[in-house]
């Protein structure tokens, strides 16, 4: 009976700590939010964007509106709050079933970076680059380079949706006055190449024979070294539509633009939308800049290869 006893207290335990963490700090408008936890329930302390809140939190909100996402692997929700008032982390856990909104439609958008539970600003991956490279920048250009002399500031796959293409590049090797981008298709038929001296190229797919809506492939060549492939399309008024109607959606049902743009980068990096990613992000940080934002469009770039200075 004693070791019964046991072991229900470990898996009260267990569960406890499981379930510690499940919500993350997205967005807050209005006065600064505080939060103390129960253990120094006197010492109020600056709340930031991102933080993830334990089951010790105590949250002081003055003339403030915050949202907050519930993330327990299976069930994914949007928690709003409304100050002025003070919240522990058992009365916002109780807010998760009763708190349903419109919000909850677009979750599924969010990215599993924005959702984790875990912190990006503590995260080894994130001192590790700013103690030792200084800037996202050269960590992305250094992995890139390990295989590649010349490599295209691109993700794998990328759809345009206009017709003015363009596409930049590095060199880690020998100086070149001559590059020759190079486009073909699925059969390694070449469509179309451009010889510059300069490290990008933008072109009118409306003046070679580029299709919309079919992939086409793209890579760079200096002497006798050759960047990796690039996979792209060009999408048709039609395939457009259909994206344009759900971002219609999302700017005209979250209200808060925060929560709207976050939402946003994330929809269009799913979709491969990678310039509309781009100017997402960079809105939200133009307006509403935190660290937290920084560092995940930081990580947005790495992840899709692309280089950006002045973060």
């Amino acid at each position: 009976m004693k070791k019964l006893t046991l072991l229900l207290l470990a898996m009260i335990l267990c569960f406890n700590l499981s379930v510690a963490g499940n919500l993350k700090i997205l967005s807050s408008n209005g006065d600064k939010p505080y939060y103390s936890t129960t253990a120094s329930p006197d010492n109020w302390k600056k709340l930031n964007i991102g933080k993830v809140l334990d089951s010790t939190v105590i949250l002081k909100l003055n003339k403030t509106n915050m949202n907050i996402i519930y993330n327990n692997g299976n069930d994914k929700k949007i928690i709003k709050l409304d100050g002025p008032g003070t919240f522990n982390y058992n009365t916002i856990i109780k807010l998760v079933s009763k708190n349903t909104t419109v919000l909850d439609n677009f979750i599924g958008y969010l990215s599993d970076e924005i959702t984790d539970n875990s912190s990006l600003l503590n995260s080894k991956s994130y001192r590790d680059n700013m103690e030792l490279t200084g800037s996202v920048e050269r960590s992305l250009k250094t992995q890139s380079f390990m295989l590649k002399d010349v490599n295209i500031n691109a993700p794998d796959k990328q759809y345009f949706s206009t017709n003015l293409v363009s596409f930049l590049w590095d060199d880690s090797g020998d100086f070149s006055d001559k590059y020759e981008f190079i486009i073909y298709d699925r059969f390694s038929r070449t469509i179309a190449s451009f010889t510059t001296s300069e490290k990008y190229v933008s072109f009118d797919l409306t003046k070679h024979e580029l299709k919309k809506d079919v992939y086409y492939f793209c890579t760079v060549k200096k002497n006798e070294m050759e960047s990796t492939d690039k996979c792209f399309i060009c999408l048709s008024k039609s395939t457009m539509r259909d994206y344009k109607d759900t971002v219609y959606t999302i700017r005209n049902n979250v209200a808060d633009e925060r929560l709207q743009l976050l939402i946003l980068t994330s929809y269009y990096e799913q979709n491969h939308l990678i310039n509309e990613a781009v100017n997402a992000y960079e809105d939200l940080i133009a307006k509403y800049r935190t660290d937290y934002y920084v560092e995940l469009y930081r990580k947005f770039l790495k992840r899709n290869n692309i280089y950006r200075t002045g973060l």
